[in-house]
């Protein structure tokens, strides 16, 4: 086993069937390594969004009677958290379907939060795939190849700057961070 860095297209990756015997193969590797690392951040990102969303107030996404379409809920930090119920104002949570019947995912959302069970099934599996992906990647930096350390580096920086940015610089990330660049509004 390799202990110390070294820079070659021939490694063994994770499995024995994941080995790299020529350039080309090895160069795809590291494109798969990168792409990890990014798929890594991006369930991050998406178990933190999940946890902001869950802690809520304890309230469920879609508030039953709210004629309104959104309402401002004051949970007693200071803050207020608004809680859209009308698709034309938040696409991201729709609320009713074709003829104004509630959508399946509209159902399935006010179900899920107001289920502390399945808030923390949901939650448990984001975290196994967080965990996995990132024992995955610490295995990978383990082979001690220059090229599979760089990508696995390289494809967590991607994911954060992706997922996690300080700015936001496209309307792809607005759905994981919020206003002021935080990934919490309040706190």
């Amino acid at each position: 086993m390799q202990m110390t860095f070294y820079q070659s297209c021939q490694s063994t990756i994770l499995f024995d069937a994941w080995a790299t015997t020529d350039c080309a193969g090895y160069l795809a590797s590291v494109v798969a390594v990168i792409l990890m690392g990014m798929i890594r951040q991006f369930a991050v990102a998406a178990r933190r969004r999940f946890r902001m969303w869950s802690t809520r107030g304890r309230k469920p996404l879609l508030s039953k009677g709210s004629s309104t379409g959104a309402e401002l809920t004051s949970h007693g930090d200071g803050c207020s958290h608004s809680d859209f119920s009308r698709p034309s104002e938040s696409p991201a949570a729709p609320s009713s379907g074709r003829f104004g019947t509630p959508s399946l995912s509209a159902k399935w959302l006010a179900w899920l939060s107001s289920n502390p069970a399945a808030l923390a099934a949901v939650d448990g599996v984001l975290a196994f795939i967080c965990t996995t992906m990132a024992l995955l990647n610490m295995l990978i930096t383990m082979t001690f190849n220059t090229g599979l350390f760089f990508g696995v580096c390289l494809g967590e920086a991607l994911g954060v700057m992706s997922f996690d940015p300080p700015v936001v610089v496209c309307a792809c990330q607005r759905a994981f961070v919020s206003s002021d660049g935080g990934m919490e509004v309040c706190h």
